[in-house]
This record gives structure tokens, C-alpha cells and sequence, in this order.
């Protein structure tokens, strides 16, 4: 399972690209940050086609 620092991991990561806390990112910015994480997390590159079929909610601006 994912442990207390796998999440604090994943927040401070996310902080960096979302500094505002708005809790959204860019698109385009997604594959960076998903290689960008370390294991469990980690979704290593090429991942293009995995984001695409995990159906996530895209929003506009």
C-alpha cells in the first residue's frame, strides 16, 4: 500500500507545478509529472497511452 511519505511525496511534487492550489495542472504537463514521481506512483515514460486509458476528467483553462 501507499505509505505517508508516498503521499508527501506526491503533494510536494504536485505543489511544485501547482503552486496556487488551484488542484489542477496542465495537461501537457501530466507525463512529466507522473515520470517525475518515485515508486509506487511512478508511471514511467512512454505513458502517453496509459494516461489516455485511465479516462481522466479534462477540464479547459
Amino acid at each position: 500500500g501507499l505509505t505517508d511519505d508516498d503521499y508527501d511525496m506526491y503533494y510536494e511534487k504536485w505543489q511544485y507545478l501547482d503552486p496556487a492550489g488551484s488542484q489542477f495542472i496542465r495537461y501537457e504537463q501530466l507525463s512529466d509529472f507522473v515520470d517525475e514521481l518515485e515508486p509506487p506512483l511512478r508511471i514511467p515514460k512512454p505513458n502517453q497511452l496509459l494516461l489516455v486509458a485511465m479516462d481522466l476528467p479534462i477540464c479547459e483553462d
